[in-house]
């Protein structure tokens, strides 16, 4: 019997067993006559190489997914970064081509510009949210949330085709939840 430098249990041994190393768990208690002197000792020995070993598979797994955790913050941030920058380049170009225009840029093609900073604005928004959600493992924030403006916010954001009629029918309903999340099964 060798004691192990990192048992199962405080009192675990490990064991050459034919079937391999196994793992017992000892434990020993004395038992004393009316006297108080002791006369015997009961003791119980568990093979606790299962539980050993599922606690074991357990910190592989829970390693393996802080690993794959950091890779997709990492992941994300890169992507966020990526996906960003196209749309700084979007923006800073409407805010030049509406400057060159100057006093020729008249109404319909100022809110040309003004929607495409808004629409820029708000994929700027959902990637924020995005990277938002893979720092919090998975969480984001709550909020409560107009169902037909998101509806309408989420519509924009498809830009549907002239030929495409989307009508929305929705009654005046606010909802508590993640925007990220919801706008993205709206979205898909």
């Amino acid at each position: 019997v060798l004691r192990t430098s990192a048992p199962a249990e405080d009192d675990a041994v490990c064991y050459q067993h034919p079937d391999g190393v196994r793992r017992l768990s000892l434990k020993a208690a004395p038992v004393f006559d009316e006297h108080q002197r002791m006369v015997a000792v009961v003791g119980t020995i568990v093979d606790v190489t299962a539980r050993y070993d599922a606690q074991q598979e357990r910190e592989r797994l829970i390693r393996a997914l802080e690993q794959s955790n950091s890779t997709l913050e990492t992941f994300a941030y890169v992507a966020s970064h990526d996906l960003k920058a196209p749309l700084r380049g979007i923006s800073n170009l409407s805010d030049w081509i509406e400057e060159s225009l100057g006093a020729s840029a008249e109404g319909q093609v100022r809110d040309y510009f003004a929607l495409l900073r808004d629409r820029v604005q708000r994929m700027t928004s959902l990637v924020d949210g995005i990277l938002c959600y893979a720092r919090a493992g998975g969480e984001s924030g709550t909020e409560t949330l107009s169902m037909p403006a998101l509806l309408t916010e989420t519509i924009d954001l498809l830009q549907p085709s002239s030929k495409v009629r989307i009508d929305v029918d929705c009654p005046p309903l606010e909802v508590h939840t993640s925007k990220v999340r919801l706008q993205q099964i709206l979205l898909n």
